[in-house]
């Protein structure tokens, strides 16, 4: 079984190595450059990089085309995905897309980002690795994902205030 989910879980590639799982990197730019999450660009130069830029990044969802390419990477087997909140981002429904001819292919909304869609992650790990069925892993994620919340403390309003401009600004 392969469990997948994506960077938004804060899992780096090594853990990814560590745990046997994959970690899809969604992508993110600054100026118009682009950077794979994790893979191009550190947590460490992301946040450098936002401190600098005049303008907050923009990010992309990942694409049905990756989704697929992953998910067929293991068509022997059967696969989790563990994704960013649907309510963040349209990855979710990409992957929902890559996955709808997939007997194999099982996906769950984490309804979470960050520490709560990586204790997500991590639960599955360890009822993959205690044999647990996909089909009951995936009931597991669902019936619990509810008692998860993320709660962030802010050190400045500069970057919120930042996307407000550009958000009116676009208007």
């Amino acid at each position: 079984m392969r469990i997948i989910t994506d960077s938004a879980s804060d899992i780096t590639q090594e853990e990814a190595l560590k745990y046997n799982i994959d970690v899809i990197p969604l992508s993110v730019s600054f100026n118009g450059v682009a950077y794979k999450d994790g893979v191009d660009i550190t947590k460490v130069e992301f946040y450098n990089k936002l401190i600098e830029s005049p303008e907050i990044p923009k990010t992309s969802m990942i694409s049905s085309f990756v989704f697929e390419e992953y998910f067929d990477k293991y068509k022997d087997e059967e696969v989790i995905y563990i994704g960013l909140s649907s309510k963040l981002s349209n990855s979710y429904n990409q992957a929902l897309i890559a996955a709808k001819e997939k007997n194999n292919v099982y996906t769950v909304d984490s309804l979470n980002v960050a520490m709560g869609q990586r204790v997500l992650v991590e639960y599955a790990i360890r009822l993959r690795d205690k044999n647990i069925e996909a089909k009951e892993i995936v009931k597991l994620l669902n019936d619990n994902k509810g008692r998860t919340e993320v709660i962030a403390l802010l050190d400045t309003l500069d970057y919120l205030q930042k996307g407000n401009q550009q958000l009116t600004d676009s208007i």
